[in-house]
């Protein structure tokens, strides 16, 4: 009787191994039937981008879409579903390390837009040279703060057949801040107008001082509304934390160009809205009514302002930054893309490139 349990039991273990290799097995077939992955370095100057490229399976050359990060410290695995779609639909994709971050080489704080914006066009010529890829076909996915950097991009090349800005902020990167800093953070912890009012020049003044003009007198306005707030509840943020480092000792802080800000604190001053009037290169735009970290209303205004035919705009109801839409109960169900929003996204990189992608 030992004898059969133990002889069971072994053969439940051998069909459980077998069970778990078939499926590993047809899982990478699935994968590997529609696309193949490569690995390229791409040089910008002494840069060294670090990128993998989505191939999908069949006969090219294909059109070829660039995946551009949002801020942080974004690494080419951040965007997987993306990827997937686009080249199983059969459009070459590249994914990156941004600079400075996972296997690329340089520093990402000391970068401003347009240093960020000529790491991608990088990737464009790199595009251009491989047989895979049809030259004339390339476009750029962006998202969040990459919505300013492709329109950048576009403006220094004239390779590019289609953009999409996915929540990108229509106004400039101070603007949008403040509007963050404001009403999902400052208001959350319970400053009141005043406060949110002075704290929202001393913001604007700090990002002037460490990137434009080091003056005393607005030292000196910067330093009366740190001691005045400083012990706040409101005023603790981790934006806040940093600032103060650098400030409480602003005989040791560096120079301008060394001093660590994301990119769009160095490039705080920037503003879409001229690239937007100029563009010529079709742009999807993209952006959810429930997008907290957006002035929703504000960009919709702008975009109808600028009335640049090149623009399409897609608006999903109750889509929040990512265009995804929050279900309930939330604890069992997660966020779901918007109705029609990678429809969408596909049709119009579909329309641009005259690819129709999967029979």
């Amino acid at each position: 009787m030992r004898t059969t349990t133990m002889l069971c039991t072994k053969m439940d273990k051998i069909k459980g191994a077998i069970v778990l290799l078939v499926c590993l097995l047809l899982l990478s077939c699935t994968h590997s039937d529609k696309y193949s992955v490569i690995s390229l370095e791409i040089p910008n100057g002494e840069i060294r981008l670090n990128t993998e490229i989505n191939l999908p399976s069949g006969a090219g050359p294909f059109p070829a879409v660039i995946l551009v990060h949002g801020s942080k410290n974004n690494t080419l695995d951040f965007y997987p579903k993306y990827s997937e779609y686009f080249a199983e639909n059969e459009i070459v994709t590249v994914r990156f390390d941004k600079r400075g971050q996972g296997k690329s080489t340089g520093i990402l704080w000391t970068a401003e837009f347009e240093d960020l914006a000529k790491d991608i066009v990088a990737i464009v010529e790199k595009l251009k040279t491989l047989p895979y890829v049809d030259s004339t076909k390339i476009g750029l996915w962006a998202d969040s703060q990459g919505g300013w950097l492709i329109l950048i991009a576009d403006s220094l090349s004239s390779d590019l057949s289609f953009l999409v800005n996915k929540a990108g902020p229509v106004m400039t990167p101070l603007e949008q801040t403040l509007y963050d800093y404001e009403n999902n953070y400052l208001r959350k912890k319970g400053a009141k107008d005043k406060a949110v009012s002075e704290l929202r020049q001393w913001y604007r003044h700090v990002l002037v001082y460490l990137t434009r003009e080091r003056s005393d007198s607005l030292w000196m306005s910067i330093r009366s509304v740190l001691e005045k707030y400083r012990r706040s509840a409101f005023f603790n943020s981790d934006h806040d934390k940093y600032y103060f480092s650098l400030l409480d000792n602003p005989g040791k802080m560096e120079r301008k160009e060394n001093i660590f800000l994301d990119p769009s604190g160095r490039s705080f001053d920037f503003d879409p809205v001229p690239y937007l009037m100029d563009l010529q290169t079709p742009m999807l735009y993209q952006i959810g009514t429930a997008d907290h970290l957006n002035d929703v209303p504000a960009c919709l205004d702008r975009l109808q302002e600028v009335a640049n035919p090149a623009i399409c705009i897609k608006v999903y109801e109750n889509a929040d930054h990512g265009i995804r839409v929050h279900r309930k109960p939330s604890l069992f169900l997660k966020p779901r893309f918007a109705k029609n929003y990678l429809e969408d996204l596909l049709e119009f990189i579909q329309k641009q490139t005259g690819n129709s992608g999967k029979e």
